[in-house]
């Protein structure tokens, strides 16, 4: 790589229906607000995922991680959240990728394959480019996205935007596993 950054930061996941509440205190000063996803009126996301999801086409959501920041002595810039789409049986069927992007605009991908067979690590999916989201690039082009669940918690992320089919100008990578939740240990990631 020309160039890169990596650096560590606190990622919450959420298991929906659980955990959809209107806000959840992670330490103090950091804290998950259900208003700023969805439809981003501090509605639960639960139905309001599982009726975009059937509008697709997939009515088989059995429990639904979300994988997003949280914000930090009430700042909160998220330019990505993941939401899992899990069946009965724990494999991940689809990932609603919500991208917001600092003017305050935002757009949804519904990332699947059309038969909404399992996802695996393997698999690539490609969305075109729909948010300006960057000054480095316009709304043009292509995302290709990879996913990786394992049955640990640890989940990964790779998204590769190209301008043209099948170029790669930039590639963006997460990963994570699970962390035993507290103030401290929040803490410890947040700085």
């Amino acid at each position: 790589a020309r160039h890169q950054f990596a650096y560590r930061h606190a990622w919450v996941a959420l298991s929906l229906p659980q955990a959809d509440l209107p806000a959840i205190r992670l330490a103090p000063g950091v804290r998950w607000l259900r208003r700023r996803h969805g439809p981003r009126d501090g509605s639960p996301l639960w139905p309001w995922l599982t009726q975009k999801l059937a509008a697709a086409g997939f009515h088989g959501a059995q429990r639904i991680e979300l994988h997003t920041l949280p914000g930090v002595l009430g700042y909160a810039f998220n330019p990505v959240s993941f939401y899992l789409v899990l069946d009965a049986a724990g494999q991940l069927r689809a990932v609603w990728v919500e991208v917001s992007n600092t003017f305050g605009d935002h757009h949804d991908y519904c990332v699947h394959h059309p038969d909404w067979a399992p996802i695996a690590a393997r698999d690539s999916f490609i969305a075109p480019k729909a948010l300006h989201v960057s000054p480095f690039f316009q709304v043009e082009g292509e995302y290709r996205f990879r996913f990786q669940r394992g049955a640990d918690g640890r989940f990964a992320v790779r998204i590769a935007y190209g301008r043209q089919a099948g170029a790669t100008d930039f590639v963006a990578t997460q990963q994570g596993w699970p962390q035993p939740a507290g103030a401290g240990a929040t803490w410890r990631l947040v700085l």
